[in-house]
Order: structure tokens, then C-alpha cells, then sequence
């Protein structure tokens, strides 16, 4: 089961750290934050960045939640794991449902045996089909249609609706395009199909 523990914004890796330095493997088998791959452009020129894909949240894989949450109490960083406290010693704690650790695995990747570094969403090829639609070609979006919004090619961000602890929440991910009509250049279109 997948869980998810809450840091504050910008303490993610600090906090894996200390998760992996001082709780005991035999409670977890993985823990991560993922990171998105984007493109930005800097002083005039596109520049590949890593950025994490949702701040101030990691998630941790186990089958001992309860144990797992006392070990976790015992490190020195605030750290929360999502679910109703019952007392100070007692949680009722939620694990991701299904449709959240199927998005999450499809968008790092690791329903694939591809060479890439894992809990990483790469970039998703885009182009456009002979009447200038948006199509997605490759990448992680690939297979997603109904939970891409929208698609900024200015800024080659894809804004992705997703279900996350409960709600509906919009994760960008990161885009490249690789083929783009002269008479595109400029314009946004406002249709697109992800398949």
C-alpha cells in the first residue's frame, strides 16, 4: 500500500533522508517524491529543469502503517502521515486508492521497463495531427486524454487533472513539441487528443 507523508515545501529530500537514515527497511519498501521534467526558457534559450511534481508531499510504500507511523513520530523534522488521528499514539491512516497509484505509476513511469530513471514523469511529446489538433505522441501523458485540461505551448506545460487524497487536484507536467505548422505558431488551440 502507498501512503502519503506530509513536509513542508522544499524539506522533501531532507526529509527522505532522514527516513531512509532512521526508519528500519524492514517497515517500507520504497520511499520517494516525484520530479518532473520540464523545459523553461532561460536567458533566451530552453533549459531542461527537475522540479518536484507535488510540493510538500512524499509517498512511502508499506504493508506495517501503524508501526511505520510510530517510527516516523521518533524523527526530529515535522513529518505527517495523511489519515484521522484518533489519540496522540492512535492514527487511522488512508492509503492511496487504486485510481491514485495507477495515475502516479503511469505518470514516473513505473508500469514501464524503459530506461529512465524511476518516480521521474519525463516529457511527453506533442504534435499536431493534419487539422493542427494537439496530439500527444509519447511520454507519460500518452494514453491520458481525459485528464489533460489544457495544453500552454508557450509555456510547454500540460495541466493534468488527477485524484488526489480525495480531491481533484492539477499536477503540470512537462512538454516538448515536436512537430508545430507555421500558421500554429502563436495561436493556442483549444481542442486536442491525447491518445
Amino acid at each position: 500500500m502507498y501512503y502519503v507523508i506530509y513536509v513542508s515545501s522544499g524539506n522533501e529530500s531532507k526529509a527522505q533522508g532522514l527516513i531512509n537514515k532512521m526508519i528500519s527497511s524492514e517497515l517500507y519498501s520504497d520511499c520517494f517524491y516525484p520530479i518532473r521534467v520540464m523545459k523553461k526558457k532561460l536567458r533566451g534559450k530552453w533549459t531542461i529543469v527537475h522540479e518536484r511534481l507535488i510540493p510538500g508531499y512524499i509517498f512511502i510504500e508499506s504493508e506495517n502503517a501503524s508501526e511505520l507511523y510510530k517510527e516516523l513520530r521518533s524523527i526530529p523534522m515535522f513529518l505527517r502521515m495523511l489519515g484521522k488521528e484518533e489519540s496522540d499514539d492512535d492514527i487511522d491512516i488512508y492509503p492511496l486508492s487504486d485510481n491514485e497509484v495507477s495515475w502516479l505509476n503511469k505518470l514516473s513511469g513505473r508500469n514501464d521497463n524503459a530506461n529512465k530513471k524511476e518516480h521521474e514523469v519525463g516529457l511527453s511529446q506533442v504534435g499536431f495531427d493534419e487539422n493542427d489538433q494537439v496530439i500527444v505522441m509519447s511520454g507519460p501523458l500518452l494514453g491520458m486524454k481525459g485528464q489533460i485540461k489544457k495544453i500552454n505551448l508557450h509555456k510547454r506545460i500540460a495541466e493534468v487533472e488527477v485524484d488526489f487524497m480525495n480531491q481533484k487536484t492539477v499536477v503540470h507536467v512537462g512538454i516538448e513539441i515536436i512537430e508545430k505548422h507555421k500558421e500554429m505558431v502563436g495561436k493556442e488551440p483549444n481542442l486536442f487528443d491525447g491518445a
